[in-house]
């Protein structure tokens, strides 16, 4: 008998000890989630890859109802426009304390955490077509676990779902599967995608497809690690009203950026594998482009000012606003301020190759600040005194330009005498631009280096006027 007591006090004493140290890891997990909350807040939109977006994204907890062992949560995340409407969705979050979660616990896993969820998208305006389309099942659900030390992960599945939008465009979108890694306090977080396919159809029967998407990004707020991604797409394809098809295979997106100091420096590279026109294979594609020393707040209000300004037209993010001379004034300040920090751009380079030969440009923009007393300057003058330096070089190839028009006359001209009168054409022109001085001919290739500085451009070598190249662009008839 006294065995008998002293067994089931045992249980009794493990399992009050069970709901205390649930309890006490609940109100941690509590402290943790609302502290993550506001943190999060100032990093979600990098998260998303909004860096240099002025559409504030916003996380809140809606309601909080902690138990002994779980807690019941509403999360509310909103995206607000740049006409001041807000789409707002909502996650009802069920957390299972730690150090040991029941919900683990009944799979067998007692590794010993703060807590795990389970989330799942509830019904609301942004989100409502999604449960119709799916019967009322939400269409994505969350899977969490976070360690003690605030360290865990996301497993995001979403349903595959058809819908049709406010414009009557008709939506496919198959499903996917999002993961969150991130590092203890937030410090680092790392996102894979993994989305099969989306499409959408028009009411004027354009049509847009993707295939086999995927994205890899991770970002560090601390130190000097930049943050990184890859995104890849096996095909897109678009369909015009007239049936006309444009497909890309094999796209690839990768690229890096770093924040130091209120300044952004930021680099990406553009693949193609193969773009099809209709059933003309046009070659290979690739683009760099490189932004350096942004100013992230002076953009953004730079970007917002606008934003207000369409805002008090009554326009959307589509539309173009009539600028007035203050409303110009309103812009020129902020970017005044924003060449302040002598931000430069480039495309270094872009490269077609079509299998018979290979085209390409580069070009890269040096700002500056002016000086302030032209802030009500004519356009043209004070761009002018905007650009610091400006290098352009290119390259075209007489074979890839001969091939690509014999394919664009293929259903009107013979291809031998199309690629013929091509490279006739390419031989007038280049002959040409070299009696100009513009560029050089070589071996089949059309070259050209520009540079302009200081009210000087500076052409293959020899130094013009501003008004002397403007001659040169002026081409004879042939």
């Amino acid at each position: 008998m006294k065995k008998s007591v002293g067994v089931v006090g045992v249980v009794l004493a493990g399992a009050v000890a069970y709901g205390i140290s649930s309890w006490y890891v609940g109100q941690r997990a509590q402290d943790y989630i609302e502290t993550a909350i506001v943190e999060g807040n100032t990093r979600l939109g990098k998260v998303l890859g909004e860096e240099l977006s002025t559409q504030p994204v916003k996380l809140s907890i809606s309601r909080y109802d902690r138990g002994w062992l779980s807690s019941n949560i509403i999360y509310s995340l909103k995206f607000s426009g740049s006409g001041g409407e807000v789409t707002e969705f909502l996650l009802a979050d069920t957390l299972h304390h730690g150090p040991f979660p029941w919900s683990a616990v009944r799979q067998g896993d007692l590794t010993p955490v703060l807590a795990t969820s389970q989330a799942t998208l509830m019904p609301s305006a942004g989100s409502q077509r999604w449960f119709d389309a799916l019967g009322g099942r939400s269409p994505l659900s969350i899977a969490s676990r976070i360690g003690f030390n605030g360290a865990g992960e996301s497993d995001w599945h979403f349903e595959a779902v058809d819908f049709t939008t406010d414009a009557e465009a008709k939506v496919s979108f198959g499903g996917g599967h999002l993961k969150l890694t991130y590092a203890p306090d937030l410090a680092a977080i790392a996102t894979q995608g993994d989305f099969p396919s989306f499409s959408a159809r028009l009411p004027d029967d354009e049509s847009f497809s993707l295939q086999a998407l995927t994205f890899d990004k991770s970002y560090s707020f601390e130190g000097d690690q930049p943050a990184k991604i890859r995104f890849d797409i096996a095909q897109t394809l678009y369909t015009g009203s007239d049936n006309a098809k444009v497909r890309l295979d094999a796209f690839t997106l990768t690229g890096e950026s770093s924040e130091q100091n209120g300044l952004f420096d930021g680099k990406a590279r553009y693949e193609v594998q193969a773009v099809h026109s209709s059933d003309v294979n046009l070659g290979k594609l690739s683009a760099a482009f490189q932004v350096s020393r942004l100013d992230l707040k002076a953009f953004q209000a730079l970007t917002g000012q606008y934003d207000a300004i369409l805002a008090e037209q009554g326009l959307s993010d589509d539309d173009l606003a009539d600028l007035d001379d203050r409303d110009v004034l309103r812009l020129r300040e902020h970017l005044f301020e924003l060449l302040k920090s002598k931000p430069s751009l480039a495309l270094d380079p872009f490269v077609w190759d079509n299998g018979e030969g290979q085209s390409s440009l580069s070009a890269t923009f040096d700002f500056v600040r002016p000086d302030f007393a032209l802030i009500d300057a004519p356009s043209d003058e004070l761009l002018m005194q905007a650009v610091g330096q400006v290098d352009v070089s290119a390259s075209v190839s007489k074979s890839m330009v001969a091939k690509l028009y014999a394919q664009m006359m293929s259903g009107t001209e013979d291809a031998e005498r199309a690629n013929a009168t091509a490279r006739m054409l390419f031989d007038m022109y280049a002959g040409v631009l070299t009696r100009t001085g513009l560029a050089k001919y070589a071996d089949g290739v059309l070259t050209s280096a520009i540079r302009y500085k200081d009210q000087r451009v500076v052409v293959n070598g020899t130094t013009y006027t501003i008004p002397e190249f403007l001659e040169r662009l002026s081409l004879p008839d042939l």
